[in-house]
């Protein structure tokens, strides 16, 4: 990257984030996420090497059918219950079509965790910045609010809508076209409409026991 064109604290978060998602990629060990060979943060320079994942992004690929989208979901899914269920519980932050790389077997590959929190007993000593996509961004991720499993649960249902309706939800953040949601996918229309419920109550929750906080 071109440091000369960047501020001194830009250089500095973008050195926090690639530290931070180096620490996560470590230990977290899963077939959907890239596995870390070697990172270094020594003398202010700071790097990983990671696997190249070869395919195709789901960024510009909408509209598709819905079994498509569903199976995509659920693999979405299987590696969120994964992160959600770690100690402490690991809220991706950033889920949409660019950072999922489709590989030749049809299976996916979150390539960005960077936006990453973990939910905590008690509050962070030092809040990480929020990172997140407007469009694909819950409204608590955006604001002050604490973030918790449905933060990750909104992104992958702004997400499953945009490849049903073709929608860029970035265009309108936190505006959706439900008409056209449930004309183009009658049988996932109502789950992903339970995932993009604005307010945290009325949307879909994994419980973990003890943990209310985000770092």
């Amino acid at each position: 990257a071109r440091t000369d064109l960047l501020s001194t604290q830009a250089i500095a978060e973008a050195a926090e984030v690639l530290g931070w998602e180096a620490t996560l990629l470590h230990r977290l060990k899963h077939p959907a996420l890239p596995r870390i060979m070697r990172s270094s943060n020594d003398g202010g320079l700071v790097w990983l090497a990671r696997d190249l994942i070869e395919g195709r992004s789901l960024l510009g690929r909408a509209p598709q059918p819905e079994d498509v989208v569903r199976g995509w979901a659920v693999q979405v899914l299987e590696l969120l219950r994964f992160l959600h269920l770690q100690e402490p519980p690991v809220i991706c932050g950033d889920i949409k079509p660019a950072n999922l790389i489709e590989q030749s077997n049809g299976r996916l590959v979150l390539v960005d965790i960077g936006a990453a929190h973990t939910r905590t007993r008690r509050p962070a000593r030092t809040q990480r910045p929020r990172h997140g996509t407007p469009g694909y961004a819950a409204p608590e991720q955006m604001g002050d609010w604490a973030l918790d499993e449905r933060s990750d649960l909104f992104a992958l249902a702004v997400m499953c809508y945009e490849m049903l309706t073709g929608i860029d939800p970035t265009t309108a953040p936190l505006q959706f076209d439900l008409i056209r949601l449930d004309a183009v996918a009658p049988t996932l229309a109502p789950t992903i409409r339970w995932g993009l419920a604005l307010d945290l109550q009325r949307r879909a929750f994994i419980v973990h026991d003890g943990c209310d906080t985000a770092e």
